[in-house]
């Protein structure tokens, strides 16, 4: 019954349109819009260089009291008032609440007649998409992020069978225009170095603003990368939600950053399909302090995001690896434990276990000397951002690794034993090359 209602407005809403027209009550204004123009956009490795002009031109458009008044007719009419009464019944609401709401469809039906003819289909899906935001259904966003932190090879990547898409910023990402009588609304952050789009069906922007985190974090791990974000633009299919614009104002150093190529678009999709059901996270995205593994997460996103010396850096890298590798009942030779498990793991995978070692003792000693405010000693000169470099691989790494065969406490515990065994027995370590090569996936 809603729908033939809901359609009934409509055609008032086109009759009255046509009719002014007819009558050529239908008034036109010229408007002054100035419009940001890009020219000479150079992307190389993540970094834009181009040239802002700004131009402006004179046009025509409807008169806004002419749309207002338009609509105004139509809330005269009795199929509005009928409408409005089904719609505060039919959803618990009171009576100006439903008028508001049906106001809204009204202007959007005046405005696309007055632009454009409108045709069945086109009608058919306004009403569609003004019901499912009556009843609260899941609706399609689009979802644009501005990311620093990766660049590309390529022109895009597609993974998510395509619903989520990393490409290069193109100039249309950064030009606009506005109303001269009208002060421009949109600040623009510094130019990104990779550009996200998202498009997901869902009921509310809270979560996609999850699976945007999670993604976050994927694109973290993938590679070491200090990825983080500097705008969202939010784009519902909606009659009643606006569109919308996040900034992020606080510019963050990026030391690492990464490259993605055509040969990464299918290692990553299978990457993120795999480890997002596996990160230990909360219902907004964010990684859980109650679990061992998202307290890595963390100490790993602090030691890749936080503008800090390199030397505190280390020491957030060394607490994410602790995290993982000690068990909470030891209290002694952390250190020595540390070294030995971390080692023993990478040298399954081709690293040196003596050079782990001896890397994993020297950034222990970093950060205890950091932690009780001792200075580096001078003496023995180091090489910190090298050793911040090797540390922070062992732990994106380990993050991955325990994801998948250390979820929780229990699992944890037995896969460190397993560790220790394996230094003195050839069984274990069979065992432990067995499972590590049968569980573990860290970039397919």
């Amino acid at each position: 019954m809603l729908t033939n209602l809901l359609m009934e407005v409509a055609s008032e809403a086109m009759n009255y349109v046509n009719k002014w027209r007819r009558e050529e009550r239908i008034r036109k204004i010229q408007r002054v819009y100035v419009k940001c123009k890009v020219r000479k956009f150079e992307y190389r490795k993540g970094a834009i260089s181009c040239e802002t002009i700004f131009p402006y031109e004179v046009r025509e458009e409807h008169d806004l009291k002419v749309v207002f008044d338009l609509v105004k007719c139509v809330k005269e009419t009795g199929i509005f008032k009928k409408a409005s009464e089904i719609i505060a019944e039919t959803y618990n609401v009171k009576r100006p609440q439903a008028e508001f709401w049906l106001e809204r469809l009204v202007q959007v039906l005046v405005r696309r007649c007055l632009d454009e003819v409108l045709d069945e289909n086109s009608l058919v899906d306004l009403i569609v998409t003004f019901i499912g935001d009556l009843e609260n259904n899941p609706r399609d966003w689009f979802i644009k992020v501005w990311l620093n932190g990766l660049y590309l090879e390529t022109d895009e990547l597609k993974v998510d069978d395509g619903r989520v898409i990393i490409r290069k910023p193109k100039p249309s990402d950064f030009e606009y225009e506005y109303p001269l009588d009208v002060p421009p609304l949109r600040k623009l952050p510094r130019y990104p170095s990779a550009i996200l789009e998202i498009r997901k069906r869902i009921k509310i922007r809270g979560y996609a603003y999850s699976e945007l985190e999670k993604l976050l974090i994927l694109l973290q791990l993938y590679k070491v990368g200090s990825i983080y974000v500097t705008m969202i633009e939010w784009r519902p299919k909606s009659i009643l939600l606006p569109r919308s614009t996040t900034y992020y104002h606080s510019f963050l150093p990026t030391p690492y950053t990464y490259s993605l190529s055509g040969e990464d678009e299918q290692r990553l999709s299978k990457f993120i399909s795999h480890f997002t059901r596996l990160l230990p996270v909360d219902e907004h995205g964010k990684p859980l302090l109650s679990n061992h593994t998202g307290i890595a997460i963390l100490r790993y996103q602090d030691a890749i995001l936080k503008p800090e010396p390199t030397e505190v850096r280390i020491a957030y890298s060394i607490m994410g690896l602790e995290a993982l590798y000690l068990k909470i009942s030891e209290k002694e030779e952390l250190s020595h434990r540390l070294a030995q498990r971390v080692a023993k793991l990478m040298s399954i995978l081709e690293h040196s276990p003596v050079k782990v070692y001896n890397i994993i003792k020297e950034a222990y000693n970093i950060r205890s000397n950091f932690v009780h405010g001792a200075p580096i000693q001078k003496e023995k000169p180091v090489n910190l951002k090298e050793i911040l470099d090797n540390v922070l691989e062992y732990l994106r790494i380990s993050i991955l690794t325990f994801l998948q065969v250390g979820k929780d406490l229990e699992e944890k515990d037995r896969f460190i034993s397993l560790l220790d065994h394996a230094l003195l027995e050839e069984k274990a370590l069979k065992k432990l090359i067995n499972q590590v090569k049968e569980s573990v996936r860290w970039e397919e």
